[in-house]
């Protein structure tokens, strides 16, 4: 049996990709609307005390638990900003209509090799950058052998790499420099995916009784996600999701 050669519609993957983030979504956008009435404030809130919430008109509300599930922002370094409007994050992905020919993705973590990985699959010229080493932050000498070499089978990548990141019209110049490696490549894309900062940042945490760690975000139980009071106390206050994974897990 001949297979004929597979050639890829970028823009039929975009269509797909989008049409699944939007059933995905819809379905909590649905959930959220059945709320009943009055059970959905749309304001920013932040702490008064452990268990008052200070609301932007004003109101304050008492609650007897409180969760923090605040969701999370890309980390985006400073030398990334010469990319200018050539520069995006995992979230923008999501937006294209259909596929760039290259793309610089930094960040070895879950989210870059992922995403470095996949554009590479649909025939993006991709080439990884990262600093430390680390993959997806493997931690056995073995496991991380692994990892490095399998990836750097399958497409350009560089995981401990000084570079400069530099503009020129539509291209993304990038300069890096590997032990005795060193190169120059040109691409359409930069994409960010290095880290995720938790949106609490603003919330008034500093008003709680609330350990906080050197992140400034709550320590916590891992095992029932309650956060540690400065007192020992039992705490009312909970948190879930990115500002929680941020701080202790890799965000996946």
């Amino acid at each position: 049996m001949t297979v004929p050669e597979v050639k890829i519609d970028g823009k039929a993957v975009r269509d797909r990709v989008r049409s699944e983030r939007d059933r995905f979504v819809g379905f909590v956008k649905e959930a959220v609307e059945d709320f009943p009435d009055g059970d959905v404030i749309r304001q920013n809130a932040k702490f008064a005390n452990d268990t008052t919430l200070e609301l932007d008109d004003g109101t304050r509300i008492e609650a007897r638990t409180v969760i923090i599930a605040t969701g999370s922002r890309p980390n985006i370094p400073p030398p990334f900003k010469a990319a200018g409007d050539r520069l995006i994050t995992n979230d923008d992905v999501f937006d294209w209509t259909g596929l760039p020919a290259s793309v610089a993705v930094y960040g070895a973590d879950v989210i870059g090799l992922e995403l470095g990985q996949a554009l590479h699959r649909l025939g993006v010229r991709v080439h990884l950058f990262s600093m430390g080493g680390s993959v997806a932050q493997l931690t056995d000498p073995d496991l991380l052998a692994y990892g490095r070499k399998t990836y750097d089978n399958e497409f350009a990548a560089h995981f401990d790499a000084k570079t400069d990141i530099s503009r020129d019209d539509d291209e993304i110049v990038v300069r890096w420099s590997e032990g005795d490696d060193s190169g120059e490549e040109r691409f359409g894309y930069l994409l960010a995916a290095t880290g995720r900062a938790p949106n609490v940042d603003g919330i008034g945490l500093e008003n709680t009784s609330l350990v906080l760690n050197d992140k400034s975000l709550p320590e916590f139980d891992p095992m029932s996600m309650l956060c540690t009071r400065s007192d020992g106390a039992a705490a009312s206050i909970f948190i879930a999701g990115d500002p929680a994974l941020s701080g202790y897990y890799p965000t996946l």
